[in-house]
């Protein structure tokens, strides 16, 4: 079917329009994200010394046990990652679950934003033949999984180690983190009540009522039995997470901090570093270690730099490193119909089906 001729009559009109603005949306967007590379730049170079002082004494040993967990750690989600696909887009094997995991993993690293979120849907939808809207629920769901136990940890993590690290932490304050936690634990229950109510009403029609549907089924999922057993994984694969960072910041020197306080800084700093204000969380990681550590033990400023440039090596030079190889035995673009499936993935996701 070709174009009338007033479609393309005001075609260059529009695209005249809509250049500018794109331009100037990349720009604001290369702007925002600049800001944690500019205080990424700042405190490393300030406290450079202490860094180096703190890297010539590393425990190489503790070190490499740090690397060593992270694959074992993404084993957990790769399993998460696999059971939550089965019921949308059928089982996949574990090599494949693997190389699409990792592979996606790389691209979130080198790229701002969720990226490789939406290259595991590409994936998805690419080898096993499925539309954007069943492609994307195990992906948001594996997202969703994430960032709710990290919210959880956080909040009642944060009231109970207060009460003895942070001065001014009142009963009503730690009531009210408990209760942000239990909030963040039961999302996906209370989340689907407006949901379902747009749904279900008649002034939400068409794309945005489907919409709703989609939603409210996802949210669905998350208490079934796959969901309980997907939550499990989630809570075992931070639990080694977590321990992980242990290692990392033994390895630097810094003993004061146990393992129930570094559940909580981690999961404040890895929250931190979702702000959409950097890239692979530069600077904003750094800046929540120095608050985080210092308010609650004293740790020097350079010490705790220390520790962030380190949990980067191990999360994202030693899990790139794994990815990127991982991206080179299964690439994004592959194969006959790859590039065609982007412009569909793109058309879907306005769209869901």
């Amino acid at each position: 079917m070709h174009p009338n001729r007033s479609d393309t009559a005001h075609k260059p009109g529009r695209d005249a329009k809509v250049r500018p603005a794109l331009r100037s949306r990349r720009i604001l967007n290369i702007l925002v994200h600049s800001v944690g590379l500019v205080a990424f730049v700042v405190l490393v170079a300030y406290f450079w010394p202490g860094i180096r002082k703190a890297w010539a004494h590393l425990h190489w040993g503790l070190f490499a046990w740090s690397c060593a967990l992270f694959p074992i750690l993404m084993a957990f989600k790769v399993e998460r990652f696999r059971l939550l696909t089965r019921e949308a887009v059928g089982a996949l094997s574990y090599r494949y679950a693997y190389l699409v995991y990792f592979a996606t993993y790389f691209i979130g690293v080198i790229t701002p934003g969720r990226v490789g979120e939406f290259a595991k849907v590409h994936y998805l939808m690419k080898d096993k033949g499925v539309s954007a809207s069943r492609a994307l629920r195990p992906v948001l769901m594996d997202r969703l999984f994430d960032l709710l136990c990290l919210a959880a940890v956080g909040s009642v993590g944060w009231a109970v180690v207060g009460i003895q690290r942070i001065e001014g932490m009142t009963p009503l304050k730690v009531g009210g983190f408990v209760l942000l936690g239990v909030l963040f634990l039961t999302g996906p229950l209370w989340g689907r009540l407006p949901v379902r109510a747009m749904a279900r009403s008649t002034a939400f029609g068409g794309r945005l009522g489907q919409l709703m549907g989609w939603l409210d089924d996802t949210l669905a999922s998350f208490y079934t039995r796959v969901g309980g057993l997907s939550a499990l994984l989630t809570a075992v694969a931070y639990a080694i997470g977590f321990y992980q960072a242990l290692v990392i910041a033994r390895s630097v020197g810094i003993d004061e901090i146990g393992y129930l306080s570094m559940c909580v800084i981690m999961a404040a700093i890895s929250l931190a570093m979702l702000l959409p204000i950097s890239v692979s969380g530069f600077g904003t990681r750094e800046a929540a270690a120095i608050l985080l550590m210092g308010q609650m033990y004293d740790i020097p400023k350079d010490q705790a730099i220390s520790f962030s440039l380190l949990y980067f090596v191990v999360f994202n030079g030693v899990g790139g490193l794994i990815g990127f190889v991982c991206w080179l035995l299964m690439p994004l673009v592959r194969g006959k119909g790859s590039k065609e499936s982007l412009t569909q993935l793109k058309a879907e996701l306005d769209e869901i089906d």
